[in-house]
């Protein structure tokens, strides 16, 4: 009498319960390593992205100097009247020296860059731009940077940046001072100043120029 041959075992289709669990086990450990390094990539370009503005900007600067003879103002000249608010005057008086008088920023800065964070105005037009909108140049987190100059050094400046959050951060600026020597940084000159990547002034991540 033949037996007949027991069919081979048919894998059944699908994964099991237990092979689920494997695989969401092994994603969970590639995110958690991936993510914090994708984010970490990303900050860091866009740390370098700012600190490229900033000297962009300084670069600006300085001509504006060789040519002038003299650092735009980091406060309201009289001839402009009175600024709306307290709010990123510096910045906003570099704009303001930088397209006057055809100067156009030396050639060196797009119009297209600059921004208006705080949505003031001037009573009227003051500069070679058309509207009376104060502008700012802002850094790769959309707050504007802040501008010092020498003659401003012992002032306390108001920007209104955001923080991390996405929330309203309004801060005290003050310019840096070089630690070996107790005086201002660039004390002749300037200061650029990024709030960095917490949207927060006077922090460890803040971005200067010049670096040190």
């Amino acid at each position: 009498m033949s037996i007949r041959p027991r069919p081979a075992a048919v894998r059944r289709g699908g994964f099991t319960l237990l092979e689920l669990l494997a695989v969401m086990v092994v994603l969970g450990i590639l995110v958690a390593f991936l993510v914090p390094n994708l984010l970490s990539t990303q900050e860091t370009a866009e740390i370098k992205a700012t600190e490229v503005r900033l000297t962009q900007i300084a670069t600006a600067i300085d001509s504006f100097e060789r040519e002038r003879g003299t650092y735009p103002p980091s406060s309201f000249l009289p001839e402009w009247g009175v600024a709306p608010n307290d709010l990123n005057v510096g910045i906003e008086c570099l704009v303001l020296s930088l397209w006057s008088n055809n100067w156009e920023a030396g050639g060196q800065l797009s119009a297209d860059d600059l921004v208006n964070t705080d949505g003031d105005r001037s009573a009227g037009a003051i500069s070679d731009l058309p509207n009376s909108q104060l502008l700012e140049f802002v850094d790769s987190w959309e707050n504007p940077i802040a501008y010092i100059q020498n003659s401003d050094y012992g002032t306390e400046h108001r920007y209104l940046a955001y923080d991390d959050e996405g929330l309203e951060n309004p801060n005290v600026v003050t310019a840096r001072r070089n630690e070996a020597t107790g005086r201002y940084a660039n004390h002749a000159k300037y200061q650029l100043i990024s709030a960095g990547p917490d949207g927060t002034f006077e922090t460890e991540d803040d971005i200067y120029y010049p670096s040190k």
